[in-house]
Protein backbone atom coordinates (compact mmCIF):
# COMPACT_ATOMS: atom_id res chain seq x y z
CA UNK A 1 0.00 0.00 0.00
CA UNK A 2 2.85 2.45 0.74
CA UNK A 3 4.21 1.84 -2.79
CA UNK A 4 0.87 2.97 -4.23
CA UNK A 5 0.96 6.17 -2.16
CA UNK A 6 4.54 6.92 -3.24
CA UNK A 7 3.59 6.42 -6.90
CA UNK A 8 0.59 8.71 -6.47
CA UNK A 9 2.77 11.39 -4.84
CA UNK A 10 5.30 11.15 -7.69
CA UNK A 11 2.58 11.50 -10.29
CA UNK A 12 1.06 14.57 -8.67
CA UNK A 13 4.40 16.40 -8.35
CA UNK A 14 5.46 16.02 -12.01
CA UNK A 15 5.53 19.17 -14.15
CA UNK A 16 2.91 19.24 -16.88
CA UNK A 17 4.52 18.56 -20.24
CA UNK A 18 4.49 21.19 -22.94
CA UNK A 19 2.36 20.36 -25.92
CA UNK A 20 4.00 20.12 -29.29
CA UNK A 21 2.22 23.31 -30.33
CA UNK A 22 3.66 25.17 -27.31
CA UNK A 23 7.14 23.85 -28.13
CA UNK A 24 6.78 24.91 -31.75
CA UNK A 25 5.55 28.37 -30.72
CA UNK A 26 8.46 28.78 -28.33
CA UNK A 27 10.97 27.70 -30.98
CA UNK A 28 9.36 30.02 -33.52
CA UNK A 29 9.58 32.98 -31.13
CA UNK A 30 13.24 32.22 -30.48
CA UNK A 31 13.91 31.99 -34.21
CA UNK A 32 12.15 35.31 -34.81
CA UNK A 33 14.13 36.92 -32.01
CA UNK A 34 17.39 35.63 -33.50
CA UNK A 35 16.36 36.87 -36.94
CA UNK A 36 15.53 40.33 -35.58
CA UNK A 37 18.87 40.51 -33.75
CA UNK A 38 20.74 39.34 -36.84
CA UNK A 39 18.97 41.92 -39.02
CA UNK A 40 19.69 44.71 -36.52
CA UNK A 41 23.36 43.72 -36.34
CA UNK A 42 23.51 43.74 -40.13
CA UNK A 43 21.94 47.23 -40.28
CA UNK A 44 24.31 48.52 -37.59
CA UNK A 45 27.30 47.10 -39.46
CA UNK A 46 26.17 48.71 -42.73
CA UNK A 47 25.56 52.07 -41.04
CA UNK A 48 29.00 51.98 -39.43
CA UNK A 49 30.57 51.07 -42.77
CA UNK A 50 28.82 53.97 -44.54
CA UNK A 51 29.75 56.42 -41.76
CA UNK A 52 33.37 55.31 -41.85
CA UNK A 53 33.51 55.66 -45.63
CA UNK A 54 31.96 59.14 -45.50
CA UNK A 55 34.33 60.19 -42.75
CA UNK A 56 37.32 58.90 -44.69
CA UNK A 57 36.22 60.70 -47.86
CA UNK A 58 35.57 63.94 -45.98
CA UNK A 59 38.96 63.78 -44.28
CA UNK A 60 40.65 63.03 -47.59
CA UNK A 61 38.86 65.93 -49.28
CA UNK A 62 39.70 68.31 -46.43
CA UNK A 63 43.35 67.24 -46.46
CA UNK A 64 43.46 67.79 -50.22
CA UNK A 65 42.00 71.29 -49.84
CA UNK A 66 44.37 72.13 -47.01
CA UNK A 67 47.32 70.87 -49.04
CA UNK A 68 46.27 73.03 -52.00
CA UNK A 69 45.93 76.08 -49.77
CA UNK A 70 49.34 75.47 -48.24
CA UNK A 71 50.87 74.95 -51.68
CA UNK A 72 49.29 78.18 -52.95
CA UNK A 73 50.55 80.08 -49.91
CA UNK A 74 54.05 78.67 -50.39
CA UNK A 75 53.97 79.74 -54.03
CA UNK A 76 52.91 83.27 -53.05
CA UNK A 77 55.60 83.43 -50.38
CA UNK A 78 58.21 82.30 -52.89
CA UNK A 79 57.10 84.97 -55.37
CA UNK A 80 57.29 87.62 -52.67
CA UNK A 81 60.77 86.41 -51.78
CA UNK A 82 61.80 86.57 -55.44
CA UNK A 83 60.35 90.07 -55.74
CA UNK A 84 62.26 91.17 -52.66
CA UNK A 85 65.43 89.69 -54.10
CA UNK A 86 64.88 91.56 -57.37
CA UNK A 87 64.36 94.83 -55.56
CA UNK A 88 67.44 94.29 -53.45
CA UNK A 89 69.50 93.50 -56.53
CA UNK A 90 68.25 96.63 -58.29
CA UNK A 91 69.16 98.73 -55.30
CA UNK A 92 72.60 97.14 -55.35
CA UNK A 93 73.04 97.99 -59.03
CA UNK A 94 72.03 101.61 -58.40
CA UNK A 95 74.50 101.79 -55.58
CA UNK A 96 77.15 100.28 -57.92
CA UNK A 97 76.89 103.33 -60.14
CA UNK A 98 77.83 105.48 -57.19
CA UNK A 99 80.50 103.29 -55.86
CA UNK A 100 81.87 99.96 -56.90
CA UNK A 101 82.67 99.04 -53.32
CA UNK A 102 79.19 100.01 -52.09
CA UNK A 103 77.63 98.02 -54.93
CA UNK A 104 79.45 94.84 -54.00
CA UNK A 105 78.47 95.25 -50.37
CA UNK A 106 74.86 95.97 -51.26
CA UNK A 107 74.70 92.90 -53.54
CA UNK A 108 76.01 90.69 -50.78
CA UNK A 109 73.40 92.05 -48.39
CA UNK A 110 70.66 91.62 -50.97
CA UNK A 111 71.56 88.00 -51.69
CA UNK A 112 71.70 87.23 -48.00
CA UNK A 113 68.28 88.81 -47.44
CA UNK A 114 66.85 86.90 -50.39
CA UNK A 115 68.13 83.60 -49.02
CA UNK A 116 66.83 84.40 -45.58
CA UNK A 117 63.46 85.46 -46.99
CA UNK A 118 63.26 82.26 -49.01
CA UNK A 119 64.20 80.20 -45.95
CA UNK A 120 61.55 81.98 -43.90
CA UNK A 121 58.98 81.50 -46.67
CA UNK A 122 59.74 77.78 -46.87
CA UNK A 123 59.62 77.44 -43.11
CA UNK A 124 56.29 79.31 -42.94
CA UNK A 125 54.88 77.16 -45.76
CA UNK A 126 55.91 73.98 -43.93
CA UNK A 127 54.39 75.27 -40.70
CA UNK A 128 51.17 76.21 -42.52
CA UNK A 129 50.99 72.74 -44.07
CA UNK A 130 51.54 71.09 -40.67
CA UNK A 131 48.82 73.23 -39.09
CA UNK A 132 46.44 72.49 -41.98
CA UNK A 133 47.02 68.74 -41.65
CA UNK A 134 46.48 68.88 -37.89
CA UNK A 135 43.30 70.92 -38.30
CA UNK A 136 42.02 68.47 -40.92
CA UNK A 137 42.75 65.56 -38.63
CA UNK A 138 41.07 67.28 -35.66
CA UNK A 139 38.06 68.18 -37.79
CA UNK A 140 37.73 64.56 -38.94
CA UNK A 141 37.84 63.40 -35.32
CA UNK A 142 35.15 65.91 -34.35
CA UNK A 143 32.94 64.78 -37.23
CA UNK A 144 33.39 61.16 -36.19
CA UNK A 145 32.37 61.99 -32.62
CA UNK A 146 29.32 63.89 -33.83
CA UNK A 147 28.13 60.97 -36.00
CA UNK A 148 27.75 58.45 -33.19
CA UNK A 149 24.15 57.28 -32.97
CA UNK A 150 22.17 57.61 -29.72
CA UNK A 151 20.85 54.40 -28.11
CA UNK A 152 17.43 53.24 -29.32
CA UNK A 153 14.33 52.96 -27.09
CA UNK A 154 14.87 49.25 -26.36
CA UNK A 155 18.43 49.80 -25.12
CA UNK A 156 17.27 52.60 -22.81
CA UNK A 157 14.40 50.41 -21.55
CA UNK A 158 16.83 47.53 -20.90
CA UNK A 159 19.21 49.75 -18.91
CA UNK A 160 16.37 51.06 -16.77
CA UNK A 161 14.68 47.68 -16.13
CA UNK A 162 17.51 45.14 -15.85
CA UNK A 163 18.22 46.00 -12.18
CA UNK A 164 14.50 45.98 -11.37
CA UNK A 165 14.10 42.44 -12.78
CA UNK A 166 17.28 41.34 -10.99
CA UNK A 167 15.93 42.61 -7.63
CA UNK A 168 12.54 40.96 -8.19
CA UNK A 169 14.14 37.65 -9.25
CA UNK A 170 17.59 37.30 -7.67
CA UNK A 171 17.81 33.63 -8.68
CA UNK A 172 17.62 34.44 -12.42
CA UNK A 173 20.72 33.97 -14.55
CA UNK A 174 21.92 36.67 -16.94
CA UNK A 175 20.07 35.06 -19.83
CA UNK A 176 16.85 34.70 -17.87
CA UNK A 177 17.00 38.37 -16.86
CA UNK A 178 17.38 39.33 -20.52
CA UNK A 179 14.42 37.15 -21.49
CA UNK A 180 12.26 38.73 -18.80
CA UNK A 181 13.23 42.25 -19.87
CA UNK A 182 12.44 41.29 -23.47
CA UNK A 183 9.06 39.88 -22.42
CA UNK A 184 8.22 43.11 -20.59
CA UNK A 185 9.25 45.12 -23.61
CA UNK A 186 6.89 43.12 -25.83
CA UNK A 187 4.02 43.65 -23.39
CA UNK A 188 4.44 47.43 -23.42
CA UNK A 189 2.15 49.40 -25.72
CA UNK A 190 3.65 51.27 -28.67
CA UNK A 191 3.20 54.73 -27.08
CA UNK A 192 5.33 53.84 -24.06
CA UNK A 193 8.02 52.33 -26.28
CA UNK A 194 8.54 55.67 -28.02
Amino acid sequence: MSATIATTVKMTTKKPRMTQEEKDTKMELKAQERAVKKEQAKKDKEAAKVAKKEEKEAAKEQAKKDKEVAKEQAKKDKEVAKERAKMAKKEANDAAKQSNKEAKEAEKVAKKEAKEAEKVAKKEAKEAEKVAKKEAKDAAKERAKAKKRPPNAYIIFTKENRDVVKKENPEFSFGEISKEVGRRWKEMNALKKE
